[in-house]
């Protein structure tokens, strides 16, 4: 059955009618200045894509509208769960990428990514195409990509280079690296070990990456305490 705009109304009803206030006052204070939201969690939201999935996917996301941040990771949830080629998803991907403005609709949608772990190569191709963006939050998107999908013993290497490559002053591209850095280490402690010995990473992101480490409970005590001396070199 085709998606129809009456169909696309009924998306908006429900996501009036599952609005929580409270939420909403919680998100805008994480993302503030961001596009208006409805405050809907994000249980909620995957279930809506699953639903939309069932039918005709593809004809919610040629209809679909930017008006809000909900509306946005909708297209991103629709996207990352479809049923379809890696190369049909990564076309759609290519589209959806521009519209990330925070940081929430960029790590949910990576999250839900899953079939990266089946098609990687491909993936890493199309990630390659945007090392030299500009856009804060596509360099996000990749560092994240990376974080969730690219941390394996065959990948690290590569990831902890464009770790280390990519240049950019935007808080959500610093906090991608230190989160990255952070999940590497309880991956792959040696290599991870050895990139802190070795990079170029700012004074700003290397402290992020220290705090992030010492905040995790997949990390042992003493390495979190053998992380300080990366710290200590520019305080």
């Amino acid at each position: 059955m085709v998606f129809t705009q009456t169909d696309y109304e009924k998306v908006l009803d429900q996501f009036n009618e599952l609005s929580d206030k409270k939420y909403k006052r919680f998100n805008d204070a994480l993302t503030p200045g961001s596009i208006s939201k409805y405050g809907i969690r994000i249980p909620e939201m995957r279930k809506i894509a699953k639903e939309i999935i069932k039918g005709d996917w593809r004809g919610f996301l040629y209809l679909a509208k930017d008006n809000s941040t909900e509306e946005i990771m909708l297209q991103g949830l629709v996207i990352a769960l479809s049923k379809c080629s890696m190369q049909e998803k990564l076309s759609y991907t290519e589209k959806h990428i521009h519209k990330i403005s925070t940081w929430a609709l960029c790590d949910t949608f990576v999250c839900e990514l899953k079939d990266v772990r089946n098609n990687k190569e491909i993936t890493d191709a199309f990630l390659d195409k945007y090392l030299n963006s500009e856009n804060e939050f596509i360099l996000r998107f990749i560092i994240i990509m990376r974080m969730c999908y690219f941390l394996d013993e065959s990948s690290i290497k590569k990831t902890f280079e464009i770790i280390n490559n990519i240049k950019h002053e935007g808080y959500y591209v610093k906090m991608a690296k230190a989160w990255a850095i952070a999940t590497a280490l309880a991956k792959q402690r040696n290599q991870t070990l050895e990139f802190l010995d070795n990079n170029n990473l700012d004074a700003f992101t290397l402290n992020k990456a220290v705090q992030k480490i010492r905040e995790s409970y997949r990390i042992s005590e003493s390495d979190k305490q053998y992380v300080l001396k990366y710290r200590s070199k520019i305080n």
